[in-house]
């Protein structure tokens, strides 16, 4: 006499387990990697790097080799390029590639200690429409020299204190 009538017994109740485990993932995209493409480009400027989407990357005047000093608003006009940096060109890079940790907590890839942002003004790869905005910022190029104190003793952006952002 069964005991159990209406409930599927043991060996059938792990074979629809497994049918479950066998199709899981199908027709998921794979895990975004956290990783940033950096590669190079040849711009009117000449061999800069790019970030995401082929886009040019600048650094700002106004960082130390320690810290983005361009957030909120700043960050907004000018993305950092953040995560890690997984170089993709076809030449040896001259300089480093690094991070710094960001006042938000956030991981922004460094070239030769400078960090790195887009501009949201560049609408196609290779734009460099953001370079020498405000005398500020500038595209990086591959032959970026290491940061030096030198470059800036600014503690905060030009214009950030009043609610200005500088772009």
């Amino acid at each position: 006499m069964n005991r159990c009538k209406g409930v599927p017994s043991l060996a059938a109740a792990v074979a629809a387990v497994s049918a479950l485990g066998a199709c899981a993932g199908q027709g998921e995209e794979p895990a975004a990697s956290s990783d940033t493409v950096i590669g190079t480009a040849t711009t009117a400027l000449g061999a800069v790097l790019t970030g995401a989407k082929g886009h040019t990357l600048y650094m700002f005047s106004a960082d130390t080799p320690t810290a983005s000093n361009c957030n909120d608003g700043c960050a907004d006009r000018w993305p950092p390029a953040k995560g890690a940096a997984r170089y993709e060109g076809h030449e040896t890079l001259p300089g480093k590639l690094g991070t710094l940790t960001r006042a938000d907590g956030s991981t922004q890839i460094t070239y030769q200690g400078h960090a790195l942002y887009t501009y949201s003004k560049d609408s196609d790869p290779r734009d460099t429409k953001g370079e020498n905005v405000q005398n500020q910022w500038h595209v990086v190029k591959t032959d970026t020299p290491p940061f030096t104190n030198s470059a800036s003793d600014a503690s905060t952006a030009p214009g950030e204190g009043a609610g200005g952002y500088a772009y």
